[in-house]
């Protein structure tokens, strides 16, 4: 199992790198002394998780709004090409925030030991992921979660795929979404709304 685990995560960093998203490198490091078990040795990527600069009001709202409309690009382009290639490998198992570290304001996803296989599924695992990860900033970000919400819907260009999310991911893979996630839909048509003070 334990193999498994790391040869999944070495396939799936790799895929998403080659794709042009960002995630740690998998280095060709020996162990300092041989050991039989599997490992995998990664880049050190510096930063607080997304999750955490969520949480704590001393993260100014600009710099997550700049974060999330960076994401929200990203985030469609990966899921455009899951879609395309049925690769389910391009769609995160463990959507969430706390597991994006921000590093210098480039957002680095990791934890990738357990992968969809199953390509007839791709649309509504990209579904569940997208309310994985609105539930998630609903939780993290508290009071400023709605306003966050916004800026995220408003760079995330596929209206349709947004629109699909409340249906899809309630036959997704995770019972437990978020009611929060009804809130997608309702508010691709609204685009952002700025906060008016500054934290």
């Amino acid at each position: 199992a334990a193999r498994t685990r790391r040869d999944t995560d070495a396939r799936i960093l790799g895929l998403w790198r080659q794709h042009g998203f960002a995630v740690p490198e998998v280095l060709d490091l020996p162990l300092p002394e041989p050991d039989d078990r599997p490992f995998l040795a990664l880049e050190r990527v510096d930063g607080a998780t997304v999750r955490s600069e969520l949480r704590e009001a001393r993260f100014p709202i600009a710099r997550l709004e700049a974060g999330l409309t960076r994401f929200g690009a990203e985030w469609c382009r990966r899921h455009a090409l899951a879609e395309k290639l049925r690769e389910p490998g391009l769609i995160h198992s463990h959507p969430g925030f706390e597991h994006l570290i921000d590093r210098d304001g480039e957002w680095v996803s990791f934890d990738f030991e357990y992968a969809y296989t199953d390509p007839r599924r791709v649309e509504t695992l990209v579904a569940v992921e997208i309310a994985g990860f609105v539930a998630s900033l609903q939780r993290a970000a508290g009071k400023r979660a709605d306003a966050l919400l916004r800026v995220l819907v408003a760079a995330y260009p596929d209206r349709d795929r947004l629109a699909r999310v409340g249906h899809s991911a309630l036959v997704g893979r995770f019972p437990a979404v978020d009611a929060s996630t009804s809130l997608v839909p309702a508010l691709r048509s609204r685009g952002p709304r700025k906060l008016r003070a500054s934290v």
